[in-house]
């Protein structure tokens, strides 16, 4: 592989080479992910101002089929940036040939997602890994080298073969792309015109990986590490979404009445000035204690809700 200067360098030198097109492509793919998403809303609208059928079911077809819409121009987005950011094409090319890609990058992305996901369920640091092996799935599909989880495995073994140097320039890549942000009142801006980079240099990266393994063979037993763990992420989801479900309706009541109690009984009128004093920022030290004395009782109250719906059927709150 390049030196880690080298690949800097390149990577500069393709942004500037690529920048006027890649925005564009950026800039149209964002508007007609825009004008996707707002036409069945507006559609929606119309049809339940005109009492076109029960309102709850022309809303929510309207706001499904905005979601749907804005999925799949955003993912078509998506994979013709990368192609602008990887070929030689112009932008009207990149959009038009992205669009016959759209449903394959589109899975790519998925099983990443669902891969990464799984990990990170399990763990933080086994999805902070995958995230690294996985990355460049995505980019081999749109350069045409492999689908599904073929892309998955071809960024699994290249990563795999090289992860300190491929780890250390994801990390620049990103914070490069991340910091001009941070820059007071212009930082907005500087981080829409520049943030492209990133996506350029990681480009560079998946073609520098490449070069330097270009017989990898993705691990035979990649799609099942993938099937494993994206069922575990459903499952996970499930489970946390019907726990929720049950504890919520139990938890609420019993919390807002609880905190009501804790007000109303703490709340005298010395605790208010200071609580008022205290967000003013002029409170005295005896007016610093009594707010703290008050948020501590307030929150002991809450918590004591909280466990208390949360312990076991039959026992002691």
């Amino acid at each position: 592989m390049p030196s880690f200067g080298d690949w800097l360098i390149a990577s500069w030198e393709d942004y500037r080479r690529v920048w006027g097109r890649l925005m564009a492509v950026i800039g149209a793919a964002g508007a007609a992910s825009l004008a996707a998403a707002a036409f069945p809303m507006a559609v929606a609208a119309v049809l339940a101002f005109l009492r076109v059928g029960p309102p709850w079911l022309v809303l929510g077809g309207g706001f499904l089929a905005a979601l749907c819409a804005a999925f799949w121009m955003s993912t078509w987005g998506q994979a013709a940036a990368l192609r602008a950011a990887r070929f030689d094409e112009s932008a009207s090319e990149s959009l038009s040939r992205a669009w016959a890609q759209t449903t394959s990058f589109g899975w790519v992305v998925t099983l990443t997602c669902l891969a990464v996901g799984g990990a990170f369920a399990l763990f933080v640091i086994p999805g902070l890994f995958l995230s690294g092996l996985l990355f460049f799935a995505p980019y081999y599909e749109v350069s045409g080298e492999a689908a599904g989880v073929e892309a998955l495995g071809l960024s699994w073994a290249r990563v795999s073969a090289r992860p300190g140097p491929a780890a250390l320039r994801l990390l620049t890549a990103g914070l490069l792309a991340w910091l001009p942000g941070l820059v007071p009142v212009i930082g907005w801006l500087l981080a829409m015109l520049w943030a492209p980079f990133g996506l350029v240099a990681t480009s560079r990266l998946a073609e520098d990986l490449r070069a330097a393994s270009p017989d990898a063979r993705p691990p035979s037993w990649l799609a099942g590490l993938v099937a494993a763990l994206s069922a575990f992420l459903i499952v996970a989801l499930a489970a946390a979404s019907l726990a929720l479900g049950v504890w919520l309706p139990r938890a609420l009541p019993r919390m807002s009445s609880l905190a009501s109690g804790a007000m109303a009984s703490g709340m005298d009128p010395a605790a208010g000035q200071a609580l008022l004093a205290v967000l003013n920022g002029d409170a005295t030290s005896d007016q610093k204690r009594r707010a703290y004395a008050f948020a501590v009782t307030a929150s002991s109250a809450a918590w004591s809700a909280v466990s208390s719906t949360a312990a076991p059927a039959g026992t002691a709150p």
